[in-house]
Parts: structure tokens; C-alpha cells; sequence
């Protein structure tokens, strides 16, 4: 699969030209730290090499994971958002009891509308060996990217559209070897020329 990130345009969206201090071409989104880096390390890194800006979110510090401590994770994906120049930050949902839910959606919208992306990456939402986690973070983040442009939820922060979002395998879903766009409402980026 190859991704022409420099062949898509930025159109400004109406929140965007009210402070774009925080503006990044890509968000991408994880469950746990390490999630991201597994799955879109590649795609980011890309994307900082031919100029792009990216920001890095995590739902969780990885609490009940059996691979390092939440320190040493967060740490390690602290390290890994510094080497790419990426900001990353890190919510407070529980590690193994992350959901799709109305509190969760409004909380990742406020992530979204302060960065404003333009591409959103967050992991798929199907696959067999997929971790519970990894699913609930694929549909919330969807969610969340239309709650991002519902001017009744959050209404004292400006509305933010993002122009697509596309689906990361994790590594140890065997099913899943590709990205997916989203079959979303959310209009896809426009190629130039």
C-alpha cells in the first residue's frame, strides 16, 4: 500500500481559523503506548520526513499490560514521540476496560478539535486476535471524530472536521495485513495535480 501524504491539500475547516497554534497534519491514536508505534510507526515517520506534523495520543498507560511497566511504557513512547518531533499525549482510561461510550467520545473529540488534524490513524476495529482494547479505540475514535464536529457537544470549543481516517492493523492480528479507510460520512482528501 503506498500513501501519497504530500498530494493531499489542506482546506481550512471553520474552527481551524480560529487558532491554529495546534494544528497537525496527523493524529495518530492508540490504546495503550506502543500501539501506535506497532502499528502506523512507518506511516508517521514518513509523514515526518517529507515535513508533516504529527501528535500522538494514547488512551491508557498500558496498567494491566504484562510487557513493562506504565513508567517504562510511557517513558518509551515519550522517547518515540521525541525521535519523530511528534507531541503525544495521554488520557485516563483504564487499561482493559476501554469502551465506546458518550464520556470517552467527548473526551478524544477535545484531543481532536486541539489538534485539528487533517488525518486521523487509529487501530482497526475488526480482526480476531485483536485485543478488546484496540477494537473500543477503532470505534471510539470514528465516533469522536463526528462528535469533533457537533457544535452542541463541547460547545465553548470550536467544531474541527477532520478529512479522513484510516485504520492501522496491529501486529498481532493476523487477519488484518492492510490499512482500511473508514466507510464513514467524513469526506475523503481531495489529490491534487
Amino acid at each position: 500500500l503506498t500513501i501519497r501524504l504530500d498530494a493531499c491539500r489542506r482546506f481550512p475547516h471553520p474552527g481551524d481559523l480560529l487558532d491554529s497554534s495546534h494544528m497537525v497534519d496527523i493524529l495518530a491514536i492508540g490504546a495503550h503506548p506502543d500501539d501506535i508505534e506497532f502499528g502506523a510507526g512507518g506511516i508517521l515517520a514518513k509523514a515526518v520526513a517529507i515535513g508533516q506534523t504529527v501528535a500522538m495520543c494514547d488512551l491508557t498507560i498500558g496498567q494491566r499490560g504484562s510487557n513493562g511497566t506504565p513508567k517504562v511504557r510511557k517513558q518509551e513512547a515519550l522517547a518515540a514521540a521525541e525521535l519523530l518531533g511528534a507531541e503525544r499525549e495521554f488520557l485516563h482510561f483504564e487499561d482493559c476496560e476501554v469502551s465506546d461510550c458518550s464520556k470517552g467520545r467527548t473526551e478524544l473529540a477535545r484531543v481532536i478539535r486541539y489538534y485539528k488534524p487533517r488525518l486521523v490513524l487509529a487501530p482497526m476495529f475488526d480482526g480476531v486476535r485483536n485485543h478488546p482494547d484496540h477494537v473500543a479505540t477503532g470505534i471510539l475514535t470514528r465516533n469522536a471524530c463526528r462528535y469533533a464536529r457537533f457544535t452542541n457537544i463541547l460547545p465553548k470549543t470550536p467544531i474541527h472536521t477532520v478529512d479522513g481516517i484510516l485504520h492501522y492493523p496491529r501486529w498481532g492480528d493476523r487477519k488484518s495485513t492492510r490499512l482500511n479507510s473508514s466507510h464513514t460520512d467524513i469526506p475523503r482528501m481531495p489529490s491534487s495535480a
